[in-house]
């Protein structure tokens, strides 16, 4: 019998389960935070973020439970590392669920920030739709499949979800940072925080697609259990991007705030008017006239004055494009 090896097999999945287990700390932080803004949530976002919450909890519920099967229920029977155990299944079911709600509602951004460009958005909901699909279609052939092998009898559904979630992420970034970009009015204050959005989205976008290409080429390359080091804390990414953007809308526009005119000093200054007299140089108290001059600074008057013919700032636009 060949030697089995635990290293690219249960150590790549034990990986996984870590960085999800870290994740998914980050997930429950970033809700506690968004739930207990100061800011009033409509109760869609609410039941959006809560929704997302249950998934992830879930998912991690299924990580745990597999590598809890193969490491210990099973722990002297190395051959049933080619078996698919149902949790598996279930966080295929589970995993374009929750990212397709996420990529939902960065496609409803691309929808408003572009003027409800329909040419533009359709295509990258058709994208998600189609993503969806392709999981739905995995997890079920995952359920009826009783090993990795029959379950790579699909492997064109596979690469097909894996290509289609590289692109649509890639492209929802980059039409984001596009707009984000034109919005740009020349305004140091207001171009500052367009440079910050657009790098927030360059991050997210980036981030999620090198783990869905790496899980690509380590599914399609490596006949181990690498992949699933990727595939694993995908789910938690897409939710954590979505909740950092959420929450993010409080410090941008609070910064966005801060930048605002505001008096920096208020100063009373008295002067003393001095009359001559008929005589010609003689000075006399009682002709001394005082006059107060109040003195009053400002800083980004004229910024201000062209933000507001501009119409929503930066900040504001960004947390308007959202589904509320």
């Amino acid at each position: 019998m060949e030697a089995v090896s635990y290293d690219n097999t249960l150590g790549a999945a034990f990986i996984g389960g870590i960085f999800a287990s870290i994740l998914y700390g980050v997930t429950c932080v970033q809700a506690f935070i968004f739930f207990n803004a100061d800011r009033k949530q409509s109760a869609f976002l609410k039941l959006i973020v809560l929704t997302l919450w249950i998934f992830d909890t879930l998912h991690l519920i299924f990580v745990c439970y597999a590598l809890y099967w193969y490491m210990v229920t099973n722990y002297t029977n190395p051959a049933v590392l080619v078996s698919l155990p149902w949790s598996i299944s279930a966080g295929i079911l589970l995993t374009p669920t929750s990212d397709t709600i996420v990529r939902s509602v960065f496609t409803y951004r691309v929808w408003i920030l572009s003027g409800k460009n329909r040419l533009l958005t359709f295509p990258l909901a058709l994208a998600v739709f189609l993503i969806q699909l392709d999981g739905l279609a995995s997890g079920i052939k995952g359920f009826l499949s009783s090993t990795f092998g029959k379950l790579g009898e699909i492997t064109w559904v596979l690469y097909a979800g894996f290509t289609l979630s590289v692109v649509a992420d890639f492209a929802i970034a980059i039409t984001l940072c596009y707009y984000l970009y034109r919005s740009r009015g020349g305004i140091k204050r207001t171009d500052s925080l367009i440079t910050v959005l657009m790098m927030y989205t360059i991050n997210i976008g980036l981030l999620t697609s090198v783990f869905q290409l790496a899980c690509f080429i380590t599914y399609a390359v490596m006949r181990n259990f690498v992949f699933l080091a990727m595939y694993f804390p995908i789910s938690k990414l897409y939710v954590n991007s979505l909740f950092a953007t959420l929450n993010a809308r409080d410090s941008l526009q609070q910064r966005d705030n801060n930048n605002m005119s505001i008096p920096l000093s208020h100063r009373t200054t008295t002067l003393a008017f001095v009359s001559d007299s008929s005589q010609g140089a003689t000075q006399n108290a009682s002709t001394v006239t005082p006059l107060s001059v109040h003195v009053e600074t400002r800083v980004h008057e004229s910024e201000s004055k062209r933000l507001s013919e501009m119409g929503d700032n930066p900040s504001d636009k960004w947390a308007k494009s959202l589904p509320v």
